[in-house]
């Protein structure tokens, strides 16, 4: 399918001239020129021709080319209309094939009104300037994105796979885990891209959960955001500052929960135990939590 079409691999210095695009350091915009690395992440993202996926930053179509003969349906989010210009030309009719030009993350919520039945996965050279929000977003809408493979600077990817008493680990940390099983796939070393970022990067592996949250996602959010305002104190001095006198010492001791412990350390059950409570003792709305 896409055979007789010339790897963008190596064609990316002519891509870039054509298209009159320069790489924004400040944005994060650095194109994968390693196949090596391309077919890895290809392989870690486990599609098949039964998935609807969305690539967020194609660029120049590097990874694009590697997910079309795989996939049922690939949708692709451009910012630069170039780039669009670029991709349209490149991979035309390929009737399973679409680019969007525009906001990444706002066709993450318009795909989801247009198709709110099958899920999608999401399989992505990330721009680093929209990750966080990006992996915010996947958790808000996790019962349409269900699972991501995104290359990432390593340290975000540390963040998010750090367990309960690692250094790294923060709110980011308990709310992607409560949705998704992660792992750290590899890493990439910086001569795979073009230019060659001043930071190490790696491939974060993402694979939904069952949904315990129900309605009360919303809640566990701001729990959590509210928690990590404070990490150097205890779960307990962070939970009397939103709770009546004498609450926070009961839902530690009623749950089993150390209150010396500091919200890094706790796992994301221990929070979503909790939020169960705040909101079972109509606390949440009241305390601003």
């Amino acid at each position: 399918m896409t055979s007789s079409i010339p790897d963008p691999v190596f064609t990316l210095a002519e891509d870039l001239v054509w298209t009159g695009v320069r790489p924004n350091r400040k944005k994060g915009q650095n194109y994968l020129i390693s196949p090596t690395s391309r077919d890895r992440i290809l392989e870690s993202a486990d599609v098949s021709d039964a998935d609807r996926v969305l690539e967020i930053g194609p660029g120049t179509g590097i990874l694009t080319w590697g997910l079309i003969p795989r996939v049922r349906e690939l949708i692709a989010v451009e910012t630069e209309p170039a780039m669009v210009r670029l991709l349209n030309e490149r991979f035309q009719g390929i009737g399973h094939f679409r680019v969007i030009c525009g906001n990444g993350l706002d066709a993450m919520h318009d795909l989801l009104r247009d198709s709110p039945v099958q899920p999608m996965k999401i399989v992505s050279n990330l721009p680093y300037s929209i990750t966080s929000p990006l992996l915010m977003t996947m958790c808000s809408l996790a019962d349409y994105y269900s699972n991501g493979t995104l290359l990432l600077q390593k340290d975000l990817v540390d963040r998010v796979t750090a367990a309960p008493g690692d250094r790294e680990r923060g709110a980011l940390s308990v709310l992607v885990q409560s949705r998704f099983e992660v792992r750290c796939a590899f890493r990439v070393k910086a001569t795979h891209f073009r230019p060659k970022p001043s930071v190490e990067s790696a491939v974060l592996v993402m694979r939904r959960r069952p949904d315990r949250f129900g309605s009360c996602w919303s809640h566990f959010l701001h729990v959590v955001l509210t928690c990590f305002q404070q990490r150097r104190k205890t779960i307990l001095n962070n939970l009397r500052a939103v709770c009546p006198h004498g609450c926070a010492e009961r839902l530690l001791k009623d749950s089993g929960i150390d209150p010396g412990l500091r919200p890094q350390q706790l796992d994301e059950d221990a929070f979503l135990i909790i939020t169960r409570f705040l909101a079972e003792n109509h606390l949440l709305s009241s305390t601003g939590v």
